[in-house]
């Protein structure tokens, strides 16, 4: 937490002393602590454990105990803090946003399509008419769940052109 914006990030209060696995955390929760660092509310920290990190460090590099193994160490230590770590907490920060990202796509457009498949007028039945003049008027009933009553085909504009034969008696 940033000093002095306790009160402006009140809606972040869940976040000022938060840690967790970033492997872990939901993908709402990460965009809402990457929109707090975005306010100036935060200041998120993405780092695995220093020693940790340090030790697969030294194994990989560090091989021996004389002096010059000592001067590696330093230097991968110096490397580690200067270079590796923050490279590694802006790609682990980069990767959780673009899934964080993926994931509140996904939710929204679930969202939406449910929005968009119920009905339109409520529990109302409905009778509608898409005009069209070279394919005819398509006219569709619906009952007031959204079930199919019937459907049709109009060409209102046509002249009935049969002639009917005059009733004999």
């Amino acid at each position: 937490m940033i000093e002095g914006k306790e009160a402006d990030g009140v809606k972040y209060k869940d976040y000022f002393e938060f840690n967790e696995e970033l492997t872990s955390i939901p993908s709402h929760r990460v965009l809402a602590i990457l929109r707090a660092e975005a306010e100036g509310i935060l200041f998120g920290n993405i780092a695995p454990d220093e020693e940790e990190a340090k030790g697969i460090v030294h194994k990989q590099f560090v091989t021996g105990n004389g002096p010059a193994s000592q001067q590696v160490a330093k230097a991968a230590d110096d490397a580690y803090k200067r270079l590796l770590r923050p490279s590694l907490e802006n790609e682990s920060r980069s990767v959780a946003k673009e899934k964080a990202d993926t994931e509140a796509i996904e939710v929204f457009a679930e969202n939406l399509r449910q929005l968009l498949l119920a009905a339109p007028l409520g529990p109302k039945a409905v009778i509608a008419v898409d005009p069209g003049y070279r394919t005819g008027c398509k006219t569709v009933a619906l009952d007031n769940q959204g079930n199919l009553l019937d459907n049709d085909v109009m060409y209102p504009w046509k002249r009935i052109t049969k002639q009917t034969p005059p009733n004999s008696c």
